[in-house]
């Protein structure tokens, strides 16, 4: 198999782990998840050491993953323990990945600033046109579809789709029987 697509299939993999992992650790804080004590920051960790580890990586990545934290932080969305540990840990990885390759701050600031312009947009929206856009969140794809073309890489859209994919496959594992049995 050719060496780019085992990278692609990894970092994929990597990305949707990262999702349910982090959906996880939000379950556990916001919406009555309790497989064990101490279970959301667990999660957390390991999403967080999932991301130190995908920033790390390139700095396509590295933007891909730092502006939405900046993003997160702006919008006072980091407000429990099992959110708090991934984001520091995502935050160790950029300062770490600093010897590696230079910050990518124009990535960083065009993905934080995009997502702070969209989610603006989808508060004053005067389009009702727009709804089912923002409703789908289809402005996340957009943001990052965009990076994607303008840096040349399919990591700037493939981390986004494979974290999202992971997000809906958490979601309905949580409103399954199995789950609510345990």
């Amino acid at each position: 198999m050719n060496d780019l697509v085992i990278e692609f299939i990894f970092l994929s993999t990597l990305s949707f782990l990262f999702g349910i992992t982090q959906k996880l650790a939000d379950g556990h804080h916001e919406h009555g998840l309790n497989f064990f004590p101490g279970a959301g920051v667990v999660f957390g960790a390991l999403a967080g050491g999932l991301a130190f580890y995908l920033i790390g990586y390139s700095p396509v990545l590295q933007a891909a993953y730092l502006g939405p934290l900046l993003y997160w932080f702006y919008k006072q969305k980091i407000d429990c323990l099992p959110l708090i540990v991934p984001a520091i840990i995502m935050l160790f990885g950029v300062f770490l990945s600093k010897a590696t390759f230079e910050f990518p701050l124009y990535g960083v600031l065009y993905v934080f600033l995009a997502h702070v312009a969209l989610d603006y947009l989808k508060h004053h929206n005067p389009w009702p046109s727009l709804i089912p856009f923002f409703k789908y969140r289809l402005h996340f794809h957009l943001i990052m579809l965009v990076y994607a073309v303008a840096v040349g890489s399919v990591y700037g859209y493939s981390t986004l789709l494979f974290n999202l994919l992971a997000r809906l496959w958490r979601k309905e594992f949580s409103t399954s029987k199995w789950c609510q049995i345990y």
